[in-house]
């Protein structure tokens, strides 16, 4: 495991950096995680990084105010949850007390304890339980007991398989805590619908202890619908049962677009006009503000001229916005970090489509830096945050630059080798070709030919300037085979080991994880054949 600050290496129990001495958290580690992983953001949402979403808006519904309890209709029964040990399990008793929960925009209603708390952000597709109000705040969302659920498409979750996503989950949590055990897959009933659940144990960073649970998916109505549950290990027990009931009441319907407020009708009786309103300035907002969306992005020009900006508000988000024109380079980069901040900068079309990202431009500095080439002319904007969400203040500032120029620089001599048909030719007798990652979406192919039967290495090496590469090896009609991103714990450079199982002309092609981008960001590659 690596410190996301300084990519040093540490261990999963530690709570600082030795060679930085950065905090080191649950959050850090799936924030970088999740830019990795696009399909667990709609699974872990909520499941475990609820907290680095962002803020939500806390709605406590009193048990006085529940309302008549759902009449559940039958369904198929589902396995109960599997255990991790062979303790048994109590049988449920519900608690003599149930309120509705329902909302047609998420597409769910189901039965609570009446004196639960409820958190409700509809804008992020999701809502949370948890039997003590504590536990709906960011840093106390793991050290109580909860039950979530999330909803997304299928086309943003990428996948209609509920197992392809738990599958995913299940790697993802392992590879970010070394202390997770997972329980085997089943495929219960929700609400009729085929679904598919596992159980989880282990220690997620510094929640306060051993958490058990389970996490669940159906796809119904083209919307994935992701439920998760957890309870302090010594809890489960009292918990499970209740978790478990909470489920089986589950009810799904199309979700729905939040209705829209009405205009109201102006009477037909004149009204004095009413004062011009006031606006306020934003306590310690910097002058771009309010940039907190695509929509409001603030305008910067390309010609390398700094704009100065800070995070003045927890969570905030500065958007700014440029034209670009197809086939040039642009060099967006921040300076002059102030506070404890570390940004981490996103590159988006004008639909708001992720085109790059990066954190760190290199291990010495905690300043993003990107190198895009424009494809197409046209509006794009770029945003900054605070990697953990917490550097907040006038001291949390930054500057900002745009550069415009014909052509990125450092292009090494096998340009353009960007797909698979412009593949540079590579023998597989150990000779190294050294290229360069001049942009932060560059990904360079090298091809090559395979005999059956035959072993292959395929490495990576002498990486410079904070070079991390990532490889992946195709077949010659574009599968992916395999993947490697890093070939040790010690070590950046990526390594497979592959037997070839037909012959015939085979891909690899490599990127720097991080987006790093320049002229000196480069690594060598070669194959070797056993």
């Amino acid at each position: 495991m690596k410190c996301p600050h300084c990519g040093a290496e540490v261990k999963s129990d530690d709570l600082f950096c030795p060679d930085c001495g950065k905090q080191l958290s649950a959050e850090l580690s799936m924030s970088v995680g999740i830019r990795r992983w696009p399909l667990v953001v709609a699974v872990l949402a909520v499941a475990v990084t609820v907290c680095i979403g962002g803020a939500l808006v806390l709605g406590l519904l009193l048990a006085g105010s529940r309302t008549t309890v759902l009449e559940p209709t039958p369904s198929p029964t589902w396995s109960p949850t599997p255990s991790l040990t062979t303790t048994a399990l109590p049988e449920p008793t519900a608690p003599s007390l149930w309120t509705v929960y329902s909302s047609e925009e998420l597409g769910i209603s189901l039965n609570y304890p009446g004196d639960w708390f409820v958190q409700e952000t509809v804008g992020q597709k999701q809502v949370v339980f948890a039997a003590e109000e504590e536990n709906l705040q960011v840093a106390e969302f793991l050290k109580g007991t909860s039950f979530a659920a999330i909803v997304s498409t299928t086309s943003e979750v990428g996948t209609e398989a509920p197992d392809e996503i738990l599958d995913e989950l299940s790697g993802f949590l392992a590879n970010a805590y070394g202390q997770v055990q997972f329980g085997e897959m089943l495929a219960p009933s929700i609400d009729g619908y085929d679904g598919t659940l596992m159980s989880v144990e282990g220690e997620f960073g510094s929640t306060g202890g051993p958490l058990r649970g389970w996490v669940a998916a159906v796809v119904a109505y083209e919307h994935v619908y992701v439920f998760t549950a957890a309870a302090p290990s010594e809890d489960w027990p009292e918990y499970e049962p209740v978790l478990r009931d909470m489920l089986d009441s589950v009810r799904l319907s199309q979700p729905t677009a939040p209705p829209a407020v009405p205009s109201p009708t102006m009477p037909a009786t004149a009204l004095p006009a009413a004062p011009a309103p006031t606006t306020l300035p934003m306590e310690g907002a910097d002058p771009e503000e309010p940039d907190d969306s695509i929509a409001e992005a603030a305008p910067i020009t390309t010609d390398g001229r700094p704009q100065a900006h800070n995070l003045h508000i927890q969570g905030d988000e500065d958007y700014l916005c440029f034209e670009a024109t197809a086939g040039n380079a642009y060099t967006i980069e921040t300076q002059g970090l102030g506070g404890d901040i570390d940004p981490v900068m996103y590159l988006y079309d004008s639909e708001g489509q992720e085109l790059a990202h990066n954190d760190d431009a290199s291990f010495d500095t905690l300043a993003p830096r990107l190198v895009w080439v424009a494809p197409s002319s046209g509006r794009y904007c770029v945003m900054v945050e605070d990697l953990a969400g917490e550097a907040t203040g006038i001291d949390a500032n930054y500057s900002i630059s745009v550069r415009e120029s014909a052509f990125a620089e450092g292009a090494d001599q096998y340009e353009p080798d960007d797909s698979l048909s412009q593949s540079s030719l590579i023998a597989s007798d150990g000779t190294r070709q050294k290229h360069t990652f001049h942009t932060s979406t560059d990904v360079d192919y090298v091809s090559f030919a395979a005999q059956e039967g035959v072993e292959y290495t395929i490495q990576t090496g002498n990486l410079q300037a904070g070079c991390d590469t990532i490889i992946y090896l195709y077949d010659d009609a574009g599968v992916e085979l395999v993947y490697d991103d890093d070939a040790s714990d010690e070590t950046f450079a990526s390594s497979i080991v592959w037997t070839a199982p037909s012959t015939g002309v085979y891909y690899v092609g490599m990127n720097d994880y991080r987006g790093r981008a320049g002229p000196a960001v480069s690594c060598e590659i070669w194959i070797t054949a056993q």
